[in-house]
């Protein structure tokens, strides 16, 4: 969880340096590391370490990081 997260975070910060065809590649693999976020908040739920509330909290902020990333990734 924490690896995943810690790559969304780098990537998006590596974009903002980066030429275009570069800058959309990183802000592609932090929205594949988002995901992968999604599902270690799933795996914590499952195993009991992360109660239901604040799963989805945090769900709902990484819809926001995923839309985010996405459009920056698939801008023109």
């Amino acid at each position: 969880l924490r690896r995943a997260a810690q790559s969304v975070v780098l990537n998006i910060a590596e974009a903002r340096g980066s030429d275009a065809g570069n800058a959309r590649a990183r802000f592609a693999t932090a929205c594949g590391s988002a995901k992968e976020v999604r599902a270690a908040l799933h795996v914590a739920m499952d195993w009991g370490y992360l109660d239901s509330t604040m799963g989805a909290l945090l769900e709902q902020r990484l819809d926001t990081v995923c839309a985010i990333t996405w459009s920056l990734a698939h801008r023109r």
